[in-house]
C-alpha cells in the first residue's frame, strides 16, 4: 500500500513538473474527472496487490524532489519494468482509457488543476497585504530587517502563485468535484 500512496502522492507531486507546460489541451470535462475518480480504487486495490513488484522496480534512491521531473513515463517505468503494463491498461480499459499513459496524463492534469486551487485558496487566506503591514509596523525590527522580510515574504507569496500553473478552464472543471477529490484521495480537508 505504501508504494500505491506514493505513486498517487506522487501523481498529486506531477503538477510541479507540468507547470512550465503549455495548455493546449482540451478542457477538463466531468465526464474525465469522474472517470478519474472512478478509476482510483480499482487502481489503489491493483497497486497493493502488486506493491511487492513494483516495488522492486521502482528507482532507488529517489526523493520527493526527484517527483517535479516525472512525466506519464517515467511514472509508469516500473509497471513496464515489472510486466504489469497490460494488466494495468485493461484494468484502466474498463474506465474508458485508451492506455495507461492517457490515464497518466489525466492524472496530471486533474492533480495540477487540484494543487492549483488549494494554492489559489491559500492565497486567499494569506493576505500579502497585511502580513507586509505586519512588518513595517513592527518596532523591534530595523529599517533593513523590515526590508530583507519583506522582500523574503514577496518572493515566497511570487514563487508560489507561480509554482502552480493550470488553465483557468481546468481549474473550473475540476472545482465542483473537490471535496469528492479529497475523499477519493484520503485528503479530506474542508474547501
Amino acid at each position: 500500500m505504501k508504494t500505491l500512496n506514493h505513486w498517487l502522492a506522487t501523481c498529486l507531486a506531477l503538477i510541479f513538473a507540468c507547470s512550465a507546460l503549455a495548455q493546449a489541451e482540451e478542457v477538463l470535462t466531468g465526464d474525465q474527472i469522474a472517470r478519474w475518480m472512478k478509476s482510483q480504487q480499482a487502481v489503489s486495490a491493483w497497486g497493493a496487490a502488486n506493491e511487492q513488484v513494483l516495488e522492486k522496480y521502482e528507482q532507488d534512491g529517489s526523493t520527493d524532489s526527484d517527483v517535479f521531473a516525472m512525466s506519464p513515463q517515467s511514472m509508469l517505468a516500473p509497471v513496464h519494468a515489472a510486466g504489469l503494463y497490460n494488466e494495468l491498461g485493461q484494468l484502466l480499459a474498463q474506465y474508458g482509457f485508451d492506455s495507461p499513459e492517457a490515464w497518466a496524463e489525466l492524472s496530471m492534469r486533474i492533480a495540477r488543476a487540484a494543487m492549483a486551487l488549494e494554492v489559489d485558496a491559500a492565497s486567499e487566506e494569506w493576505n500579502l497585504d497585511g502580513q507586509l503591514a505586519e512588518i513595517d509596523a513592527s518596532p523591534n525590527l530595523t529599517p533593513e530587517q523590515k526590508s530583507t522580510m519583506k522582500d523574503m515574504l514577496r518572493n515566497n507569496y511570487a514563487a508560489m502563485q507561480s509554482m502552480i500553473q493550470a488553465p483557468a478552464a481546468d481549474k473550473a472543471a475540476l472545482k465542483p468535484y473537490m471535496a469528492e477529490l479529497r475523499t477519493v484521495l484520503g485528503t479530506d480537508e474542508p474547501d
